[in-house]
């Protein structure tokens, strides 16, 4: 049998709060980029389980510089 492998997206929808969603338009445009692959890059970001407590208090600090 051949192994189906996983589409790269798989496709939901999100609510989000106008002022939110304003953010988010804002950085499509900023960013030039999508609002799924900035989406994409924060849910990494803020969720991925290998980084140390030091790489998330550094990218904090280094955000609000």
């Amino acid at each position: 049998m051949e192994e189906q492998t996983e589409p790269p997206y798989k496709g939901f929808y999100i609510r989000l709060r106008p002022a939110a969603r304003k953010l988010l338009d804002q950085a499509t445009e900023a960013q030039g980029r999508s609002r799924m692959a900035i989406l994409h890059d924060l849910i990494h970001q803020h969720l991925q389980p290998a980084r140390s407590l030091e790489d998330r208090l550094d990218q904090l600090i280094r955000g609000r510089e």
